[in-house]
């Protein structure tokens, strides 16, 4: 099993190459039913309360030093191992950036267990297909 970022938008070339997208947010977008939730890497109220300049900071201090990597370990290569050891990719909304919270999970998870954590690669945008966070914070198709 393999570990990658990404971003919910990417879900074409995710699906494409057979890689499970796993929600790192509080929730998964609507309209897509099966996809697993690991809400313990998800932003917490602290987080999104920050200011902007101090979201990561918070973020690591909030939730990644309170989160135990091996366990989430464990989580992700049961999901792995329930879809044909499929590859994983921990997802939420924001674009590709070494400084969103998705990346930061990649650096804690190659800092405590030695694997190595990329951003998948971005596909094309199809503007016929983008998911979208609702104001109301939960995911919408439109």
């Amino acid at each position: 099993m393999k570990i990658y970022t990404s971003y919910f938008d990417n879900w074409k070339a995710l699906v494409a190459k057979k890689v499970i997208v796993v929600s790192i947010t509080s929730r998964k977008p609507w309209g897509f039913t099966d996809m697993p939730v690991l809400s313990s890497l998800a932003p917490n109220l602290a987080c999104r309360n920050a200011p902007p300049n101090r979201f990561l900071e918070t973020y690591k201090k909030e939730v990644l030093e309170k989160s135990n990597p091996y366990l989430v370990y464990e989580t992700l290569k049961t999901i792995s191992a329930s879809n044909d050891n499929a590859d994983i990719a921990l997802c939420d909304f924001f674009k590709p950036s070494n400084y969103n919270y998705r990346r930061q999970v990649a650096m804690w998870l190659e800092q405590h267990l030695a694997i190595h954590v990329e951003e998948f690669p971005v596909s094309p945008p199809s503007s016929d297909f983008k998911i979208r966070e609702k104001r109301t914070g939960t995911g919408e198709i439109g």
